[in-house]
Protein backbone atom coordinates (compact mmCIF):
# COMPACT_ATOMS: atom_id res chain seq x y z
CA UNK A 1 0.00 0.00 0.00
CA UNK A 2 1.11 3.75 -0.61
CA UNK A 3 0.60 5.96 2.08
CA UNK A 4 0.43 9.48 1.23
CA UNK A 5 1.26 10.50 4.96
CA UNK A 6 1.84 8.85 8.10
CA UNK A 7 -1.62 9.62 9.29
CA UNK A 8 -3.13 7.64 6.30
CA UNK A 9 -2.25 4.14 8.10
CA UNK A 10 -4.59 4.55 11.11
CA UNK A 11 -7.36 6.24 8.58
CA UNK A 12 -9.52 3.45 7.78
CA UNK A 13 -11.95 6.18 6.00
CA UNK A 14 -9.11 6.53 3.33
CA UNK A 15 -8.93 2.64 3.20
CA UNK A 16 -10.51 1.35 -0.57
CA UNK A 17 -12.99 -1.82 0.24
CA UNK A 18 -10.76 -4.79 0.57
CA UNK A 19 -11.56 -6.41 -2.54
CA UNK A 20 -10.29 -3.54 -4.64
CA UNK A 21 -6.87 -3.20 -3.12
CA UNK A 22 -5.33 -4.42 -5.52
CA UNK A 23 -6.38 -3.70 -8.21
CA UNK A 24 -6.21 0.23 -7.29
CA UNK A 25 -2.29 -0.82 -5.98
CA UNK A 26 -1.61 -1.64 -9.68
CA UNK A 27 -3.76 1.30 -11.37
CA UNK A 28 -2.05 3.42 -9.13
CA UNK A 29 1.19 2.24 -10.35
CA UNK A 30 0.12 2.84 -13.97
CA UNK A 31 -0.79 6.24 -13.01
CA UNK A 32 2.80 6.74 -11.67
CA UNK A 33 4.50 5.01 -14.23
CA UNK A 34 2.98 7.31 -16.89
CA UNK A 35 4.51 10.21 -14.97
CA UNK A 36 1.50 11.66 -13.08
CA UNK A 37 2.96 13.46 -9.93
CA UNK A 38 2.99 12.29 -6.51
CA UNK A 39 0.31 14.78 -5.97
CA UNK A 40 -1.71 13.76 -9.11
CA UNK A 41 -1.18 10.16 -7.70
CA UNK A 42 -2.82 11.06 -3.98
CA UNK A 43 -6.00 12.55 -5.36
CA UNK A 44 -6.48 9.82 -8.06
CA UNK A 45 -6.39 7.03 -5.12
CA UNK A 46 -8.88 9.10 -3.00
CA UNK A 47 -11.11 9.62 -5.48
CA UNK A 48 -10.93 6.18 -6.76
CA UNK A 49 -11.26 4.95 -3.10
CA UNK A 50 -14.43 7.69 -3.03
CA UNK A 51 -15.99 5.67 -5.74
CA UNK A 52 -15.69 2.47 -3.89
CA UNK A 53 -17.41 2.70 -1.12
CA UNK A 54 -20.15 4.39 -3.07
CA UNK A 55 -21.11 2.05 -5.29
CA UNK A 56 -20.51 -0.71 -2.19
CA UNK A 57 -19.94 -3.47 -4.42
CA UNK A 58 -16.91 -5.81 -6.00
CA UNK A 59 -14.73 -4.25 -8.77
CA UNK A 60 -15.61 -7.12 -10.96
CA UNK A 61 -19.51 -6.58 -10.04
CA UNK A 62 -19.50 -2.82 -11.03
CA UNK A 63 -21.76 -2.37 -13.70
CA UNK A 64 -22.32 0.16 -16.64
CA UNK A 65 -24.95 1.70 -14.83
CA UNK A 66 -23.32 1.92 -11.77
CA UNK A 67 -20.67 4.57 -13.57
CA UNK A 68 -23.86 5.96 -15.31
CA UNK A 69 -25.64 6.77 -11.52
CA UNK A 70 -22.17 7.98 -10.45
CA UNK A 71 -21.19 10.31 -12.52
CA UNK A 72 -24.73 12.15 -13.51
CA UNK A 73 -25.09 12.73 -10.00
CA UNK A 74 -21.74 14.43 -9.30
CA UNK A 75 -23.03 17.58 -11.46
CA UNK A 76 -20.76 19.60 -13.35
CA UNK A 77 -18.76 21.82 -11.16
CA UNK A 78 -15.01 21.95 -11.44
CA UNK A 79 -14.47 19.58 -8.20
CA UNK A 80 -15.98 17.02 -9.84
CA UNK A 81 -14.40 16.92 -12.87
CA UNK A 82 -11.10 15.13 -11.36
CA UNK A 83 -13.41 12.68 -9.68
CA UNK A 84 -15.33 11.64 -13.28
CA UNK A 85 -11.97 11.62 -14.75
CA UNK A 86 -10.56 9.13 -12.64
CA UNK A 87 -13.91 6.84 -12.95
CA UNK A 88 -13.59 7.22 -16.69
CA UNK A 89 -10.21 6.36 -17.29
CA UNK A 90 -9.99 3.66 -14.85
CA UNK A 91 -12.72 1.78 -15.78
CA UNK A 92 -13.20 2.68 -19.77
CA UNK A 93 -9.05 3.55 -20.26
CA UNK A 94 -6.45 1.56 -18.31
CA UNK A 95 -9.22 -0.71 -16.52
CA UNK A 96 -8.96 -1.49 -12.66
CA UNK A 97 -10.75 -4.56 -13.70
CA UNK A 98 -8.66 -7.78 -13.01
CA UNK A 99 -6.86 -9.15 -16.58
CA UNK A 100 -7.91 -5.68 -18.04
CA UNK A 101 -11.53 -7.12 -18.66
CA UNK A 102 -14.36 -4.60 -19.18
CA UNK A 103 -17.18 -3.76 -17.16
CA UNK A 104 -20.22 -5.89 -16.98
CA UNK A 105 -23.36 -4.49 -19.02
Amino acid sequence: MKYWNSNRKSCEHVEPREDWKESIELWIDWVEAIGRTEETLRTRWYQIVRFSKIVNKSITDVTEDDLIFYLAGMGSSADTQGQKVVVKTSYMGESLMPSGENIRE
